[in-house]
């Protein structure tokens, strides 16, 4: 496998990670509602105010990835993402974890201009749209992982481990992607 290759499947795993961290919260509803009293109205307010923030930041993430070493950005933006979701899991209510929530759709927004900026520099034109196709196909994988995966902590071990040990990943796996991705 070339380094072309091998970026993308380090970027994948990466892209799968920030999927399940985005869409583990919809699964935790109801643990959200028993434990903190969300409202219907705020439920919503969960994957709006992600949505926002994520939006809003993108242009000025791509902005940034064309002018910052990538690797970096993309090390930087997983790092930031897993504090975000760890900061989500200490939230005592509704404001705190909309609030982090929002943190967590700037820092997300972070990585995908980068991702796809690296893949397309290093892949050649016969083989670009691939790479990129296999790497957005960890966003499908991710979010039907995270749709278990919150699920299921929220039904066993708790969702604030269950956040708490995705932030855990994520931190570990930005360390691993800052030495191991190369410099652009």
């Amino acid at each position: 496998m070339t380094k072309a290759w091998a970026l993308v499947g380090l970027l994948w795993v990466a892209f799968c990670l920030n999927y399940i961290d985005r869409q583990v919260a919809f699964s935790i509803f109801p643990a959200l509602r028993r434990e903190m009293g969300f409202t219907a109205t705020e439920l919503g307010w969960v994957g709006t105010v992600f949505l926002w923030s994520y939006s809003l930041a993108l242009p000025f993430a791509g902005r940034l990835a064309d002018r910052t070493d990538k690797r970096r950005l993309i090390a930087a933006s997983m790092l930031l993402w897993s504090l975000a979701i760890w900061g989500s899991s200490a939230a005592t209510g509704v404001g705190s974890f909309l609030f982090w929530r929002g943190i967590m759709g700037i820092t997300e927004a972070l990585y995908f201009p980068a991702a796809a900026g690296f893949i397309a520099s290093i892949h050649s034109a016969g083989t670009r749209s691939r790479a990129l196709g296999l790497h957005q196909s960890a966003q499908i994988f991710g979010g039907a992982l995270g749709g278990w995966y919150g699920g299921w902590s929220a039904d066993g071990p708790g969702w604030r481990t269950g956040f708490t040990t995705l932030a855990v990943a994520g931190i570990a796996y930005a360390f691993v992607l800052w030495f191991v991705l190369p410099r652009t």
